[in-house]
């Protein structure tokens, strides 16, 4: 009898011991902060409080894609207190040093820059035992959103950029999604760094999927259909994304992309064209396929956008596109024209 008991008692703890260890970790708050507001959030309270909170058409649509999610959504400010007072890179660090030890990854980091810099990031664990988190520091206060559970990430995109809604996939990851960054990237310069987004292969997957499914029921206008339909393939070799802006006068634009045009010539992308559109002068280095990348920049008067592939896309579904873009162009000429 004692032997099943024991039996029983070590059966449950394994049980439970599984289910704790499946759970989300939820974000812990910042040291010293003094909580101001603290709620679970449900629709009559986005619908209630949404207006007064959310300043932002992107950021209430993102809101109400994370609040469908089956997972809770909880929504808290805090005050930074401290003397001296912590800044946004103080929270910054904090939030990283969790992000690492609990298998999230740092997706967007947004900056303010000033006499004192406000930032927005937001990370993400694929999985049901992930979630997302985003915070946002701005004059001594911190807004801390987590979402419990599996969210995927692409629906985000499109929520974002406003395209009329399908129900996503909601399908977790049958395996681990590993985090490929290479390690020969060029230094970051962080003290001139505004945004920074990266993207590993679940996150691009996850992406244009959701964007493809959104085209497929003709969620998304021509000629953008033709991309979104395409992307599956196109970016199919695409191992990591980064997507770079940096704060930047002419005079230092040089030697800041200078290592970055280095870097692509080391690795065998030639530099395919180079010249100005607009307002912007560009560089563009492409190799395509799985062996290759992409290098492309951007300089305006006083910032500097770079964006790289590593993998490159494949240019027959880039052909694709740009014919498919070109009758759709033609097609609305020639539908002018009988007006």
């Amino acid at each position: 009898m004692r032997a099943r008991l024991a039996c029983s008692l070590a059966l449950c703890q394994l049980l439970l011991a599984s289910l704790a260890a499946a759970a989300p970790t939820e974000p812990p708050f910042f040291p010293g902060a003094e909580k101001k507001l603290s709620m679970t959030v449900k629709k009559w309270q986005l619908k209630l409080f949404g207006g007064l909170i959310i300043k932002d058409d992107r950021v209430e649509r993102v809101f109400k894609y994370l609040e469908d999610l089956p997972g809770d959504m909880k929504l808290r400010r805090f005050n930074l207190h401290g003397d001296p007072k912590p800044t946004a890179r103080d929270v910054h660090d904090h939030y990283l040093g969790w992000a690492a030890q609990n298998g999230y990854r740092l997706l967007l980091e947004s900056r303010t820059l000033g006499k004192e810099m406000g930032i927005t990031e937001f990370y993400h664990k694929p999985g049901a035992d992930g979630g997302a988190f985003m915070f946002q520091v701005s004059g001594g206060k911190l807004l801390w959103i987590w979402e419990s559970g599996h969210c995927p990430v692409g629906p985000l995109f499109g929520e974002w950029f406003g395209f009329p809604r399908v129900d996503p996939d909601l399908t977790p990851p049958d395996g681990p999604t590993p985090w490929t960054q290479r390690g020969d990237l060029p230094e970051i310069d962080d003290a001139k760094l505004n945004v920074r987004v990266e993207l590993d292969r679940w996150e691009i997957d996850s992406i244009t999927a959701d964007l493809a499914r959104r085209a497929e029921k003709g969620k998304i206008e021509p000629p953008l259909d033709a991309i979104a339909l395409a992307g599956p393939e196109m970016f199919k070799d695409v191992r990591h994304v980064w997507y770079l802006t940096f704060a930047a006068p002419q005079e230092e634009q040089d030697a800041l992309c200078a290592p970055w045009v280095g870097w692509a010539d080391a690795n065998a992308w030639p530099a395919l064209a180079e010249g100005s559109l607009s307002s912007y002068a560009f560089s563009f280095h492409l190799t395509p396929g799985e062996g290759g990348g992409l290098l492309l920049t951007l300089r305006a008067a006083d910032e500097v956008t770079i964006v790289v592939f590593d993998g490159g896309p494949q240019l027959e579904a880039m052909n694709a596109i740009l014919e498919t873009a070109a009758k759709a162009m033609d097609a609305k000429d020639s539908s002018e024209e009988r007006r």
